[in-house]
């Protein structure tokens, strides 16, 4: 049995595991620091970063790309 890799475990620092496609969200959405559901320690992994300036411009980015396509699909 192969496991796919957004079902992927990964474990964060504070030593709980997650799913690579759940923990990605988490530490990429606002406000860009999390604690952990079950320890409460903020989380942290290193696929990740932890600067929060850069992933605010990522998620900026990301915004701005999907109101941009939902303008495009608008025009047909």
């Amino acid at each position: 049995m192969s496991i796919s890799s957004g079902q992927q475990p990964l474990q964060a620092y504070c030593g709980h595991w997650y799913h690579h496609d759940c923990l990605g969200p988490i530490l990429q959405s606002p406000p860009f620091v999390h604690g952990c559901k079950a320890c409460h320690v903020i989380l942290h992994h290193p696929l990740w970063s932890t600067n929060v300036d850069e992933l605010k411009r990522g998620h900026e980015r990301a915004i701005r790309q999907a109101k941009e396509l939902e303008e495009i699909a608008d025009m047909f």
